[in-house]
């Protein structure tokens, strides 16, 4: 009889060239899928990782047809290079059996959060050595893992970073300057935008006794911040420069007391998907615009891409970032109003409640102070016009302001040179892809008909779809078929985009937009409910509307402000499927019969003269709507 099976022990080591040991011998994994499953696995070392998150981490955006058939394979194939027992299989997907300290990544970071809270100073620079020396070079190396690298190795190196940040500030008080200067030489070439790391290296040589050396140092670094960023240092280097050219010793910028620099960027969600060319818009603005208005219309998940996107660049900020809603469009509260925002701003910089001056302009000049020399990323989220953000604005270069808001902010690019960026609504393959993330690729495949149904009748709209597929997982017995038959049958209304949450509902959340408009204005918007073409003109318009075509051009420019409608050709304006629908509902529920049938009216006799501005599906319609109003006024 054999005896009991022995616990194998695996070590995984992902910060640096990619490498696994079980049992001290090393398992070699053929294919770079394998390492990013393995990677991936460990990363969570313990605790189940999901068929979604799984299929991320190993194939990007470029899903097989079944994930949940080929990561099968995959994880067979990893059994049998590492063991059956050191891989778990559970409903929602695997885990990797392993102790997380024989993970480089968990160990890293025990030792970390250990000398964080050590209060000797000898122990504390000991347990930050151990802990920096697991890093042998870039984290996940010899693993092609899109996913790892834009979410993981960025938090990871930052990590690093401040571990070994801490670490030489501990040398520095205890006057061990040997080997610093060669250590700070080599980080500030890798990491050449990291201005404390240049401070740093600034001081150890001034107190070894090399001050012309440090001032050549902070030279090379002021031309290369130029080049990069066009800024200046910060003021703390300045200061150091100064205290040089003065012939006084660097004054300590008292790093033990040194604010924590604020971090308030909501989490990500965690099925984001595509936009990459919303990204790429963005990162181009790393390189010298100040502020970026994202618009678009509601529900479109302009949000969603602002955080998403500040957290992909977050180190590029070292001083912080800090986010606000401003609930420009919202439920049940109105507008932040503009001083109320500054104040919260303030709130998370270093100033106290009685500096603080009265007014709102003495205020604004305050925060741009506090901002002035600073490197920090501004999310103001759901703005509702230009006068609001105006105030939370910085003054200098440094810092970057994303704005978010259904409102095109068209004062903000006049006058203030903001890049605007219209977010439209998602590709047919990202709204399946969003599909996917929230349902998981198996459920997706069993049912593609239905699936892409349901992609068409949401017409791409991310909260259409969020909503859909959170009945689906709520319900998870329910067929995707049968979801998509519950849109059809209420095609024309919103009935299957209901929600409890006033935030989810897409009723709410197109009525917090038809509520800006002007009565005139919510009056035409309602007129564009029936099934039309693709776009609409003024003088189609105001023909529904029965004005004429100068007011339907200017209440046509009202609703393209705020996004309920899109001119994406000079003169011509698009209405989404659903917000259409939304009209229409509006329509159907005013008293003023004159107005219905005014509207029906025009729309038939609109079409049945040259066609513009309406379909066969409007003229069918609007002659079912005059015959039910003549029967209802019978």
């Amino acid at each position: 009889m054999g005896g009991p099976a022995v616990a194998r022990k695996m070590v995984v080591r992902l910060l640096g060239p990619f490498e696994v040991m079980v049992d001290g011998r090393p398992a070699r994994l053929t294919t770079g899928r394998l390492r990013a499953l393995l990677a991936a696995l460990a990363m969570s070392a313990g605790r189940v990782v999901t068929m979604e998150r799984l299929g991320d981490a190993v194939w990007g955006t470029d899903l097989p047809g079944d994930v949940r058939r080929s990561l099968t394979t995959y994880v067979t194939r990893l059994r049998a290079a590492l063991g059956d027992d050191l891989i778990g299989t559970e409903p929602r997907g695997y885990l990797l059996r392993a102790d997380r300290d024989d993970v480089d990544v968990y160990l890293f970071q025990r030792l970390t959060d250990e000398a964080r809270r050590c209060p000797d100073r000898v122990r504390r620079r000991a347990m930050l050595s151990d802990a920096l020396d697991l890093w042998r070079g870039v984290p996940f190396e010899g693993v092609p893992s899109r996913s790892l690298a834009e979410t993981e190795a960025p938090r990871l190196v930052e990590a690093y970073l401040g571990a070994a940040e801490q670490r030489m500030d501990l040398d520095i008080d205890l006057e061990r300057y040997a080997g610093l200067v060669a250590d700070l030489t080599e980080l500030t070439a890798r990491f050449p935008l990291r201005e404390s790391l240049w401070l740093r290296l600034m001081e150890v040589l001034d107190r070894t006794g090399s001050p012309a050396e440090a001032l050549a140092r902070y030279d090379r670094m002021r031309s290369h911040l130029a080049e990069e960023l066009g800024v200046d240092p910060r003021p703390e280097l300045q200061d150091a420069y100064a205290d040089l050219l003065a012939g006084q010793p660097i004054r300590p910028p008292g790093r033990i007391d040194r604010p924590v620099p604020p971090a308030q960027l909501p989490a990500e969600v965690e099925t984001f998907t595509g936009r990459h060319l919303a990204l790429a818009r963005l990162d181009a603005l790393l390189s010298g615009v100040p502020i970026a208005v994202v618009h678009g219309a509601p529900g479109v998940g302009k949000s969603a891409l602002a955080v998403h996107w500040a957290h992909r660049v977050r180190d590029r900020f070292p001083d912080g970032q800090l986010y606000l809603d401003l609930r420009g469009y919202d439920a049940d509260r109105s507008a932040l109003p503009a001083a109320t925002a500054v104040r919260c701003l303030l709130s998370s910089l270093p100033t106290r409640p009685e500096q603080l001056p009265s007014g709102l302009s003495a205020q604004a000049g305050l925060l741009r102070s506090l901002l002035s020399g600073k490197r920090m990323l501004l999310v103001l989220d759901n703005a509702h016009d230009a006068a609001q953000v105006r105030p939370l604005l910085p003054g200098t270069a440094g810092c970057l302001v994303v704005v978010t808001s259904r409102d095109q902010l068209s004062g903000l690019v006049t006058a203030e040179g903001a890049h605007p960026m219209r977010l439209d609504v998602l590709t047919a393959a990202e709204a399946r892809q969003l599909l996917v993330r929230r349902l998981g690729a198996h459920r997706v495949a069993a049912e593609p008909g239905p699936t892409d149904e349901i992609v068409a009748r949401c017409a791409g709209l991310p909260l259409a779809l969020a909503v859909v597929a959170a009945r689906a997982t709520t319900n998870p017995a329910f067929s995707l078929s049968a979801l998509a038959g519950e849109l059809r049958d209420t095609q024309g209304r919103l009935d299957a985009f209901a929600a409890t949450d006033a935030a989810t509902d897409l009723r709410a959340v197109f009525s917090w937009s038809y509520r800006t408009l002007s009565p005139a204005a919510a009056r035409l918007f309602r007129c564009l409910g029936p099934p039309a073409a693709p776009d609409i003109t003024a003088t189609a318009a105001a023909a529904l509307a029965g004005i004429p075509v100068p007011q339907a051009r200017l209440q046509l420019d009202e609703m393209a402000r705020v996004n309920l409608v899109h001119e994406h050709r000079p003169g011509r304006y698009a209405v989404h499927d659903l917000l259409r629908a939304f009209a229409a509902e509006l329509a159907a529920g005013q008293h003023d019969r004159a107005e219905r049938t005014a509207t029906t009216t025009a729309l038939l006799g609109l079409g049945e003269r040259h066609g513009e501005g309406t379909s066969l599906a409007g003229l069918a319609a609007a002659r079912r709507e005059i015959r039910r109003l003549a029967r209802a006024g019978g």
